[in-house]
């Protein structure tokens, strides 16, 4: 039986939560200036959910803010242990482990692969990069968010993929090269009969 080719997105698809604030939570050291730290981030998720700050500004914001003093070595230590302590879903435990455990995964994030990684052994992963300067991080290289999803998996020879499983809006150009799009809702899965049908549930 030939393998099919299944793509997932990760935050709130294969997880419960979106996983970047934990990451950070997690690496930065716990000193008095923490909760202030966190204040300030919360304000600015803020301003980015009213789009008055992009994703991307975010991000490194997080990077300066949380990690940029960690040493590279050190980073991806905590990476690895942060990575095991993320809640996975029945989308994940049923459908990436067992349903698809012997097809062709791909797991596309916009999150780091340095705590991303531990969790895929058997698939191709493509996520955002960080970017280290004086082996401590720096800011987001490549943003593996939206179009550029598609364009990281093109230059991976990857033009469609059998399945796709996404709970956001902005992997519609991942949905528009799957034959088969699933909504993911925590651990429900929609199956959408078309793009438009996945936009108008995506939306709501």
């Amino acid at each position: 039986m030939d393998k099919k080719r299944i793509l997932f997105d990760f935050d709130k698809t294969l997880t419960y939560d979106d996983s970047l604030l934990g990451f950070f939570a997690y690496c930065t050291p716990k000193g008095f200036l923490f909760p202030f730290k966190l204040l300030l981030y919360f304000v600015y998720m803020v301003l980015a959910k009213l789009k008055i700050k992009s994703i991307l500004s975010l991000k490194n914001f997080g990077i300066s803010l949380f990690i940029s003093g960690i040493e590279k070595e050190k980073l991806l230590k905590l990476s690895t242990e942060y990575a095991f302590r993320i809640k996975t879903n029945k989308v994940y435990k049923e459908m990436y482990k067992y349903e698809h455990k012997n097809d062709e995964k791909i797991v596309v994030s916009a999150s780091f692969s340095e705590y991303v990684k531990p969790l895929f052994p058997d698939a191709l992963l493509l996520c955002s990069e960080l970017i280290y300067k004086d082996n401590k991080p720096y800011k987001v290289g490549r943003h593996c968010f939206g179009k550029e999803k598609v364009k990281m998996l093109q230059e991976q020879g990857i033009e469609s993929v059998y399945e796709c499983y996404t709970d956001s809006l902005h992997d519609l150009p991942l949905i528009e090269m799957s034959l088969n799009k699933f909504l993911v809702r925590g651990d429900s899965i929609i199956r959408c009969m078309s793009v438009d049908e996945f936009r108008k549930l995506a939306a709501r």
